[in-house]
């Protein structure tokens, strides 16, 4: 969190009424976070589950010492002393303790690497194997080593270990001196991973509209290296088979259930921290990763950071919350108790005032900048299960037209070939479509009232809840579009 915050600009900071910081504290944060970077690398290490944790304790307490030696030449303070008095009281006993030297040993990719007195070690190892009468078949190149120490490691937590070189000596002795000679004589095994690649691994990418997603398929089906991760758009269940690569608008990001996804990708779209949260929270597989390409124009990656900000935020008060919960649970239950009644209430209630009345009951549909009239809601009617359609040709009495270039989608349909705008005061309302040749206006129904007999203005945000339910397109709707004049030119 507060790398997150210092990515983002003061003067972007100083927008926000929760957080704002001096030149002095912003220092100090940066030298925070310089400082216990070592420490975030050694619980990510320690804490993945391919990682063999018991092998790491001493190579890691030892990493720690000698990153925090480096630190305290350029930050000589109260805080680096701190946690070098902290490592020792905490963490030093795994430099004596056997079980935990003798696992950093038999890890590939350590063995002697970090030891002082290298001889020593291989003398305790040995002494350990025989008192264990250990056959020296389990040392056999068939057992499963921990992951492979990627570059990073040698340059990062483990750059104080010697390179992995084998070491030149005269074997000799008993079989069991002679099975840990010849294991210590070899070079450590950075390549060794027990987990082979994760074929049935998953991405998800996450954009704006339909038709960008569609867009998107397309152009990865087209592009050699792409076309063989079998990219596809989301249409429900179909999700979860075989296909590498979904691509889906913001409806998946609660329905969506992929459990071998490992990356989640935000293409240029974002909207709170609540759809951050659950777009995130598609990647199931362990590692999974979160990734969004941001455009610099749009503001997108400000948006995010923003995002950050508030989910931290959130986090603090759930926990406020639930620490209040804990404190006063009788007061909290009959407080729920109470909304529940009255939720239930007006569910009754509105279930009463919608009883008998038809799912195709006539409204009026408005512009919502100025309350003029554009059509009834019988003149609806639904393309491909998606888009809501005008097949009454007396809107044309109440919108205009503007040509825009159309860009097909399949087959089937052409999008954005003009927009759609009220006639009174031209606030935007929707685009023209081209399907099976036939042009459509379709509407947004964010830019309506729904306005019913009593001469009430209702305002929804989606299609799915309006107060009537438009049918499918039929073919004498088709028909009829065909056969009347057209909206623009294509």
């Amino acid at each position: 969190m507060i790398r997150s915050v210092l990515e983002v600009s003061e003067e972007k900071l100083n927008k926000l009424d929760t957080i704002k910081l001096t030149g002095y504290e912003r220092k100090i944060l940066q030298e925070l976070c310089l400082v216990l970077k070592p420490f975030e690398d050694a619980t990510i290490m320690v804490q993945k589950e391919i990682n063999v944790s018991g092998s790491l304790a001493v190579p890691v307490t030892l990493g720690l010492e000698h990153k925090l030696a480096e630190l305290s030449t350029t930050y000589n303070n109260k805080m680096v002393s701190t946690l070098m008095s902290s490592m020792t009281k905490r963490l030093s006993c795994f430099k004596s303790e056997d079980v935990y030297l003798i696992s950093a040993i038999l890890d590939p990719r350590f063995k002697l690497r970090w030891s002082k007195d290298p001889v020593a070690m291989e003398e305790k190892l040995l002494t350990y194997a025989r008192k264990q009468k250990v056959d020296c078949e389990n040392y056999s190149d068939e057992s499963s080593p921990p992951r492979k120490m990627s570059k990073s490691d040698d340059t990062g937590l483990f750059s104080f270990m010697t390179p992995t070189k084998g070491r030149k000596k005269h074997i000799s002795g008993d079989i069991v001196k002679m099975e840990i000679s010849q294991y210590l004589l070899e070079p450590c095994d950075d390549a060794c991973d027990p987990l082979k690649e994760k074929r049935d691994s998953r991405i998800i990418v996450f954009v704006k509209t339909r038709d960008l997603a569609d867009a998107m398929v397309n152009w990865m089906k087209e592009t050699n290296g792409l076309d063989r991760l079998k990219p596809h758009k989301f249409v429900g269940a179909q999700a979860a088979g075989a296909k590498e690569i979904v691509c889906a608008t913001s409806v998946a990001e609660e329905g969506l259930d992929i459990p071998t996804c490992n990356l989640v990708i935000r293409y240029d779209h974002v909207t709170n921290e609540t759809a951050m949260i659950q777009s995130r929270g598609r990647g199931r597989a362990e590692g999974c990763q979160f990734i969004i390409i941001a455009s610099e124009k749009r503001k997108t990656a400000e948006k995010e950071e923003i995002n950050e900000i508030r989910e931290e935020i959130m986090k603090e008060a759930i926990e406020d919350i639930q620490s209040d919960i804990k404190d006063n649970k009788e007061e909290f239950v009959e407080e729920l108790e109470e909304i529940q009644r009255l939720a239930k209430k007006k569910r009754d209630k509105d279930a009463l005032s919608e009883k008998g009345s038809s799912d195709n009951k006539e409204l009026e549909l408005r512009c919502e900048k100025c309350n003029h009239y554009i059509c009834m809601s019988t003149d609806i009617k639904k393309i491909q299960d998606a888009h809501h359609a005008v097949v009454n040709d007396e809107i044309r009495k109440n919108v205009t037209v503007i040509k825009c270039y159309s860009k097909r989608i399949d087959h089937q349909i052409s999008v954005n070939a003009g927009k759609v705008k009220c006639i009174n005061c031209g606030s935007g309302l929707g685009q023209i479509i081209k399907f099976s040749e036939a042009q459509f206006p379709v509407l947004k129904i964010e830019h309506f009232y729904v306005t019913d007999t009593t001469g009430k203005n209702s305002y929804y945000k989606k299609w799915k809840s309006v107060p009537f339910k438009p049918t499918a397109l039929s073919d004498d709707d088709l028909e009829s579009r065909l056969q009347g004049p057209q909206y623009v030119d294509i």
